[in-house]
């Protein structure tokens, strides 16, 4: 696949964050820190009582492809890197965190932060797991946590209405900035949370996040009791609901576990793989993530980007001499390569590709990049 020297230094343009990243956001104990064990194989305190977690826990969610152990298998790399997304672990939000009650404030702005919320509610009764509100109401806690972001939105948006206001009385203008918009939008925040995911139609200023349109997964947490998804979704009161069942605190444990253990355990349960997988493809997809591969020192890596990067974009990705030198990039499609076993053959049939550095990157392409430096 090349002989070309990717540097041993691994570079971020601009010095910004690489990998997309998650947040766990939900009320005290409604399983977050179990989740975020279970995604991250991490050994966070998840104790049953509110905000056992106050700093966020950050950890790297593996969102394994099943193309790498084949490709690995003709390539022979001396190592694989599997491609991953962050996680923060947030501590829980109650009623009144937009004014700040329970370190509110705090917790808000790390919601800020992330490009997709993973939304935790609580469906299970635990006598020794309190509840913040004394009960257990799936939709009751999901419309909480979404008044609480609208709440916070608003309040942002209006103190920004307010400064661009004074700012018009005494003749200055802010560059691409719209009050009329700013305050359409305020009005429809008085009137509840966006859709998640949702963007405005209207142009806002580039600072100013929205928490409730940002994507959101909503993970119902199960307990021992055997739920199913629809009673869920009615239980919720959300058929429309973008969410996905799990039972959290069995899929913590069994992360924990030796793998060849944890597989015993799954078929004496008759558990199958449970819902985490499920989870994972759904965050690639709200993310619109695609996967690319390449091999350099004797490593094959997979990458994630988002959907509609270039070549230059994906190799940006991997270091920033490379993009600055990129010349052109070989291309071919991993599941080609896999059919045919070999470049010659892919070559022979015109199956690889040149590629210039505006060409859009793919699901599944396997790409070289050819590069000064």
């Amino acid at each position: 696949m090349g002989d070309s020297k990717i540097p041993s230094k691994r570079r971020v343009r601009g010095g910004g964050r690489v990998s997309p990243r998650c947040g766990l956001v939900g009320l005290p104990n409604a399983g977050k820190s179990t989740l975020f064990n279970a995604l991250a194989h991490a050994n966070v305190p998840a104790e049953p009582y509110p905000f056992c977690t106050v700093d966020p826990h950050e950890g790297s969610i593996i969102l394994d492809d099943p193309r790498l152990e084949p490709l690995a298998e003709l390539l022979h790399p001396e190592k694989i890197i599997r491609p991953h997304v962050d996680v923060v672990d947030i501590a829980g939000l109650i009623q009144g965190s937009h004014r700040g009650e329970g370190l509110g404030n705090q917790f808000l702005n790390h919601i800020r932060e992330v490009d997709l919320i993973l939304h935790v509610v609580r469906c299970f009764h635990r006598q020794d797991v309190s509840h913040p509100e004394g009960r257990i109401d799936p939709a009751g806690d999901y419309e909480i946590i979404r008044t609480e972001l609208a709440l916070k939105d608003l309040e942002i948006l209006q103190r920004r209405i307010e400064k661009e206001e004074r700012m018009h009385k005494i003749g200055q203008v802010s560059a691409g900035m719209d009050i009329d918009q700013l305050r359409s939008l305020a009005g429809l925040l008085e009137r509840g949370p966006l859709d998640p995911g949702s963007s405005p139609d209207m142009k806002l200023p580039p600072d100013l996040i929205l928490l409730t349109g940002k994507p959101e997964i909503v993970v119902f947490n199960l307990g021992e009791e055997a739920v199913q998804d629809a009673d869920l979704s009615a239980a919720a009161d959300g058929p429309k609901l973008h969410g996905v069942s799990i039972r959290i605190s069995l899929e913590s444990d069994l992360a924990a576990m030796d793998p060849e253990e944890a597989r015993e355990i799954r078929e004496g349960l008759g558990f199958g793989p449970g819902r985490i997988p499920v989870l994972l493809d759904q965050i690639k997809s709200d993310l619109r993530l695609i996967t690319y591969f390449t091999k350099a020192h004797d490593v094959l890596q997979a990458w994630l980007i988002p959907e509609g990067s270039t070549i230059y974009d994906a190799a940006g990705r991997i270091h920033g001499d490379i993009q600055q030198g990129l010349i052109r990039a070989e291309v071919f499609r991993a599941d080609d390569y896999l059919s045919h076993g070999n470049e010659a053959s892919l070559r022979a049939e015109g199956l690889i590709r040149i590629e210039g550095r505006d060409a859009p990157v793919r699901e599944g392409d396997v790409v070289h990049f050819k590069f000064r430096g």
